[in-house]
């Protein structure tokens, strides 16, 4: 649902952008001088109407403001012929605004009679590439295997993981009934990575990387995050938009209130921020 939500953002926007440019030309168009540029052979002239009739006068090589008077009319002469694409372009975006709907068949299917949504999984109705948060989450996945012992540390769920850091971050995801996954084995470019987590933004579905950082004061493990980053940046992660990041060190160790703020910033459903 994702790119829906996506071009609809984007023709709101456009929308207001274009709105916006034609007010401002509007504007501008009522401190322009009256008449039109008019030229011929050597010579310029602003046309006008006096008292209903067309009249040429000469710009004059002399006139002290001739060069401002000449650009003047050469904007006025632009504008009539972009504000009527600007009314028309609006006219069109407004209307888009208002027809388009959002396709979910799980919206649709909660419209429907109980005895419609018994037992009936619409999920074959989905859009390619859309998902439900509630089966993908149940979706058997293949995850890191190295070094398992090194998962010593539950979640409050009873997820093992690899460190406090990330118990505490599984933890505040299954607080917020989030789905997600650990350490999935994913395809990222021309390489395999294991994401310490991926989520699924339970409004607009796309799948968000979750990598935490927990030794950046060791310079080598710093290198490596940083190379990690230019990695899921080449592949079209990006912070802010499906790829959250978390730092610490020995003095500064992750707290739960920082990833409370992560969550409710980029995966809340009530969150206003919109990633693009």
């Amino acid at each position: 649902m994702f790119q829906q939500l996506t071009l609809l953002h984007l023709l709101h926007k456009e929308y207001n952008r274009q709105r916006s440019h034609l007010h401002r030309l509007h504007a501008l168009k009522e401190t322009l001088p009256d008449g039109y540029l008019s030229h011929r052979g050597e010579y310029d002239y602003r046309v006008v109407r006096v008292n209903g009739k067309r009249d040429q006068i000469p710009i004059s090589l002399r006139l002290p403001n001739r060069e401002q008077l000449i650009y003047d009319l050469k904007t006025k002469r632009y504008l009539s012929e972009a504000l009527p694409v600007l009314e028309s372009n609006c006219g069109q975006l407004e209307s888009a605004i208002s027809r388009f709907q959002i396709y979910d068949p799980f919206a649709i299917g909660s419209s429907l009679l109980p005895h419609y949504q018994e037992d009936y999984d619409c999920s074959a109705l989905l859009l390619p590439g859309d998902c439900s948060p509630q089966r993908w989450a149940q979706m058997d996945y293949e995850t890191n295997t190295a070094f398992l012992e090194a998962r010593k540390h539950y979640s409050e769920g009873g997820l093992l993981t690899r460190s406090k850091a990330e118990a505490d971050i599984a933890t505040m995801l299954e607080r917020a009934d989030l789905s997600f996954h650990y350490e999935p084995l994913i395809r990222v470019g021309n390489r395999t990575c294991a994401p310490d987590f991926c989520i699924v933004h339970p409004m607009h579905r796309l799948l968000i990387f979750w990598e935490h950082f927990g030794m950046m004061d060791n310079p080598g493990y710093a290198y490596e995050a940083m190379n990690k980053l230019a990695v899921y940046a080449d592949s079209g992660y990006l912070l802010g938009m499906n790829l959250i990041m978390t730092f610490e060190t020995k003095e500064h160790p992750l707290h739960f209130g920082h990833i409370r703020r992560c969550i409710d910033t980029y995966l809340s459903p009530h969150s206003s921020r919109f990633p693009i």
